[in-house]
């Protein structure tokens, strides 16, 4: 897990948006920030 978020921090530093890290089952609902682990500046 620890190398998923490392990965979305530098994605939200690089890029200014938004990552979500969230299961596949649960995809309708990450796409509406409803669950999952949304890291953002």
């Amino acid at each position: 897990m620890e190398s998923k978020i490392k990965a979305a921090i530098k994605f939200v530093k690089k890029t200014g948006n938004k990552a979500v890290i969230a299961s596949i089952k649960k995809a309708k609902d990450t796409t509406l920030l409803k669950t999952g682990t949304i890291i953002y500046k």
